[in-house]
């Protein structure tokens, strides 16, 4: 027993030889122990980790040759161990100091309230800081094994990953960010899903597993939602004793809008059941109310309590579960048969349960209660007691469209199909890592719906009890929808939550997302109501076998960075790259460098990719040839640099995953004539279409014309000349089909200091499986709807457009409008564009997110979007007051100034590859 600390003890710690122990207490210090003889051999203060400051001790620990101690409090410091004496002692005062030490000794990390704070060990200096709490302060922090990757928690439970080497954000180990699904519904047509979690819904598209939009208004936890038959929700929310809700409100989940409220329940609401006609509904409450769906009349307000409740198909009876006993300690419930107009019992029969979920088939000749006692209420008699196959309480419960089965969910993480009347098994779903909270059926019997405090919403095929996609909504606003074998579609930035494991590493999917963002194979799972045929429906049979399981056979190739160091500086303006990449199973395909976001490159070339050993066209020839086939390549490169900070990334991929490296480097070379880049912009707008399935736009041509006109604005600012070509309705390139194509060659024209722009405002579109098109104006809508591709730009082209090494910056205003008064309304799925577009390395900018309309005003003369981004490079964003606007800047004015404008109903996205540093975009003078 180790005794001397006078308070908490906060942090132990072996030696790495096992012979001493350390500790650290909030009695503000720090103790080595004798493990042998349990002697305390030396104490010190804690004034030696914070420059005399004493405050409680943190953290404790060894370095790796245990020739050193090291500890944080509000300070943080190495010390000797023979000594006792500070050694390094890190940079700044810190806040409740954990600290830890890299594997290789060459840098340590100290918690510093939301931040965590990377200093090089030996000097003590900070090297760079990051935002590691989402919420709160930072609780933990350690490295792996390997030092590759830096963990952090913080006080909410969330454990985030990053790259020790660049500071960016790698993975997380648990659904981070999510709150319980507590409720859930398939619409009447089953084309719609609606979950709620917490104080607000979430509207999926039940086809393609995304989502649409959220529903917010409810001040409380919603407990429950239900569709009328003409498509109209209705949710309840509030708890027994709050006092902030307590509503039901109707909702037209087309428009994402509240139609009416309904008040009056002091206590939450927990049920609601909807007549068959759709024009009244009861809900239960701290008293049980019937409600006129369109006037929000309260029709009656029911004398006798009940728990649960159904219509009858004729809507005279309400089928119900009464409390008969005298006493709250000691209940007597019954399944009744309640004629509505008079509240006269015509049926009542005892049930062994307590209060819970009691469910009524839709012909209403059977009642099954939470313990799975059946009744039947035409020949009023109970017909089986308990056999309830749950081993934990059963939270919700449905019968299934043609009364013939009952779905339930339960705290033991299951969700069963049992068949009524004889309470058999039929099917098992498991997969759920922690209660369920509802449950539902499609409405034609085929897939069951269940959602769980784990925070996902999952489809299951009845017949076979495959998932089918779990559905997942970030508190944040990011969503994720995903099939078991890890195929998946997101919002724009939804999959960093995901992470892949392939032993003790853990990978970001982001270097996975090549072979698993997948928006195809969700469709066609949800389609095909398996997700294995799904794959090979989708891809095709030889990707059949690609999934997350056998992600070991997909392992990243490892990029190593030999020199320069990240950190160090250089008095030059060039440096030569010294880079290894290896795959141990899989052939590379190709290995790029970037610099500040900017493809490097030799010649022509575009730079390092795979070449056949017997390449021809020498213009065609990569800057670094890698024989085809070939595993290892060593890499010795010359790089260019800027004058001040510089990314540079190594990035290599084998077929299956991506792999890169970032360092970071100083140049200090002594300024002198600079020579700035050039900006070549292409700026399309379209507002008139011939095919008039299209409705018209108002400002498309307004918003390529003002922004062209706002960078040109920067010539010999910060550009040393802009090169602009506008097509559109009012310039002399018309904007139809063949035009766009035969000019998209025109960024070509940019070298590899350059930046390049693409601007498009118009109508964009999403095919049948969900792949965008912009729209010329010639573009041609088929009499079924679809997109006659022949003559519409796709992603894929705009892509390759892409495919240079200059600096490149995406601004999309594209959306399928329709007029609706003075402002006209667009709308696209903006998030899976940006997702298609992430691999052409640029910086993206689009109008909205998501589904959501984005707006056009007579009032503005343009878009909201580009109104805003006019604005902001013409000096509203210079919001550090500096002169000049940066990227970020000009990324935080649209963001804020957007959604004002249009009332919430509109948010930009803004997607930045992490090679990329922080650049201005404008220059005020």
């Amino acid at each position: 027993m180790f005794q001397g600390h006078s308070d908490l003890v906060n942090s132990v710690a072996f030696s790495p030889d096992g012979r001493y122990a350390i500790s650290g207490s909030k009695d503000k210090t720090i103790r080595l122990w004798d493990v042998s003889s349990g002697a305390c051999i030396r104490t010190l203060s804690s004034g030696a980790l914070a420059n005399g400051y004493e405050s409680e001790v943190h953290t404790v620990g060894f370095s790796k040759d245990g020739r050193q101690i090291f500890g944080g409090s509000s300070g943080g410091a190495l010390l000797d161990f023979e000594t006792g004496q500070p050694v390094t002692a890190f940079e700044g005062r810190l806040y409740q100091a954990k600290i830890a030490l890299s594997p290789d000794g060459r840098t340590a990390v100290g918690t510093n309230s939301k931040e965590v704070v990377v200093f090089e060990r030996n000097t003590g200096e900070r090297v760079r800081s990051i935002p590691a709490a989402l919420y709160g302060s930072v609780t933990a922090v350690a490295y792996s094994p390997g030092g590759d990757i830096l963990a952090t928690g913080d006080w909410t439970g969330v454990i985030r990953l990053w790259n020790a080497q660049t500071g960016e954000e790698a993975g997380r180990l648990q659904g981070t960010n999510t709150s319980p699904v507590t409720a859930s519904a398939f619409s009447p047509d089953g084309r719609l899903i609606l979950t709620a979690s917490e104080k607000q819904m979430t509207l999926w598209d039940a086809a393609t597993g995304q989502k649409i939009r959220s529903l917010r208004g409810h001040e409380d936890r919603i407990n429950v939602i239900r569709f009328l038959p003409d498509g109209r929700a209705l949710s309840g929310s509030g708890s027994w004793q709050g006092k902030k809700d307590n509503t039901v409100r109707l909702w037209d989940v087309s428009a994402g809008k509240e139609i009416r409220r309904y008040v009056g329940h002091l206590e939450g609401v927990y049920s609601l059941v909807v007549s068959p006609d759709g024009r009244r509904f009861v809900s239960k409450s701290d008293v049980n109310r019937m409600w006129e769906v369109d006037s929000g009349k309260t029709l009656r307000t029911f004398k006798k309590a009940f728990t649960a409740a159904a219509f009858t198909p004729e809507g005279k009876y309400l089928l119900t579960t009464a409390d008969h006993s005298s006493s709250g300690f000691s209940p007597k419930i019954f399944i009744e048969k309640m004629e509505i107009r008079s509240e006269r019992v015509v049926t009542s029969l005892a049930a062994e349960c307590m209060f819970g979920p009691v469910v009524f088939s839709p012909d209403g000749k059977y009642g099954v209660t939470y313990i799975f006692e059946v009744f039947d209420l035409d020949a009023r008699r109970k017909i089986r007691s308990r056999n309830n196959p749950h081993t934990g309480y059963v939270q919700s419960m449905q019968f299934s469209p043609d009364g013939r089965y009952v779905l339930s969910g339960g705290q033991d993480n299951q969700v069963k199909l049992c068949s009524v009347p004889d309470i058999d098994v039929k099917r098992s779903f498991q997969g759920h890592s922690s209660g369920v909270n509802s449950v539902g059926f499609s409405p034609d019997g085929r897939f069951a719906l269940s959602a769980s405090s784990d925070g996902t919403t999952r489809i299951w095929d009845i017949p076979t009890e495959k998932e089918i996609v779990r559905m997942i909504y970030f508190a944040d606003g990011e969503w994720i929808a995903m099939t078991p074998q890890g195929y998946y579609t997101a919002s724009a930035s939804g999959d960093r939550y995901l992470n892949v494991r392939i032993g003790n590493r853990i990978y970001g999917i982001d270097q996975f997302r090549s072979s698993f963002y997948k928006p195809e194979v969700v469709e066609a799972a949800l389609e095909l109501g398996d997700p294995d045929q799904a794959v090979v429906a989708a891809l095709g049979e030889d990707k059949g076998q690609v999934a997350l399981s056998s992600a070991e056979q997909m392992e990243p190739p490892a990029v190593v960075i030999r020199s320069p160091r990240s950190g160090s500086s250089v008095g030059s303006e060039s440096v030569i790259l010294s880079a290894s990449v290896e795959d141990r199973n899989h052939p590379l395909q190709w290995v790029r460098v970037y610099v500040n976001g900017q493809l490097i490159s030799g010649r022509q070339e575009r730079g390092i990719a795979v070449a056949p050993d017997d390449a021809k066209t020498a213009s065609a020839a990569p800057a670094v040839r890698i024989p085809e086939g070939e595993k290892v390549v060593d890499l010795s490169v010359p790089v260019t640099l800027e004058r001040g900070a510089n990314l540079i990334e190594v990035a290599a991929f084998n077929g299956f995953s991506e792999a890169k490296q970032q360092i970071h480097i100083v140049s200090t070379v002594e300024e002198k004539q600079t020579i700035l880049p050039n900006l070549w912009i292409l700026s399309i707008g379209i507002n008139r279409y011939e095919d008039p399935k299209l409705v018209p736009l108002s400002y498309a041509v307004d918003d390529a014309e003002g922004i062209a006109a706002a960078f040109r604005s920067q010539e010999g600012k910060l550009f040393r000349q802009v090169h602009s070509l506008i097509i559109s309705d009012r310039a002399a390139v018309k904007p139809t089909y063949a035009n766009i194509v035969d000019n998209l060659g025109y960024l070509g024209n940019a070298g590899h200091r350059d930046v390049v722009i693409l601007f498009i405002a118009g109508h964009g579109m999403n095919d049948h499986r969900g792949d965008f098109y912009f729209l010329p104006s010639d573009a041609v809508i088929e009499d079924n709807g679809t997109i006659k591709r022949s003559r519409a730009v796709s992603w894929r082209v705009l892509k390759e457009t892409l495919d240079l090494p200059a600096k490149k910056i995406i601004f999309a205003d594209t959306c399928h409008s329709e007029g609706l008064g003075g402002r006209k309304t667009r709308a696209v799925d903006n998030d899976r564009f940006v997702k298609e577009l992430q691999e052409a390395n640029a910086v993206i900018f689009t109008s909205s997110r998501g589904r959501e309309l984005s707006q056009e005003s007579d009032e503005w003369k343009h878009g909201a979007f580009t109104y805003s981004l006019i604005e902001g490079i013409g000096g509203k964003a210079n919001l550090i007051q500096d002169e000049k606007i940066s990227m970020k800047e000009l990324d935080a004015y649209v963001s804020e100034t957007v959604p004002v404008l249009t009332n919430g109903a509109q948010h930009p996205i803004t997607q930045t590859p992490d090679g990329y540093v922080n650049f201005p975009v404008a220059i005020i003078k």
